[in-house]
């Protein structure tokens, strides 16, 4: 947050006169600096409170083996379900307003891939 308000009271004026913005673009930028000061002052508080973010379960998910690089880690994927092309026209088809298991060619269908 320190970060953030040095940037609005050092380096947004001299963004302002290099990039010469006029008043209009000046107020602008101030209005959504101000809500992204509003958003911040509100996130602060729940990244603090939520049990996401506390350093005790942080540790525990480490030690048990936790990658820290979420479902992106090698053999991590879920399993592919192998839905077939006639599959997904039935799945589309009760979607769409045919009865369950019904495999009628007159009800209507979209293709899905």
């Amino acid at each position: 947050m320190k970060q953030f308000e040095h940037v609005l009271a050092e380096e947004f004026p001299v963004m302002y006169r290099d990039f010469g913005l006029d008043a209009a673009a000046r107020a602008a930028l101030d209005r959504y600096a101000d809500e992204l000061t509003q958003w911040m002052s509100g996130v602060a508080p729940w990244h603090a409170q939520t049990r996401r973010y506390r350093e005790e379960d942080l540790k525990r998910h480490r030690a048990a083996g936790g990658t820290g690089g979420g479902r992106s880690a090698p053999g991590s994927a879920p399993p592919r379900l192998g839905v077939t092309a006639r599959g997904r026209a039935r799945w589309a088809r009760v979607a769409l307003g045919a009865p369950p298991g019904s495999m009628d060619k007159s009800a209507p269908c979209v293709q899905l891939r």
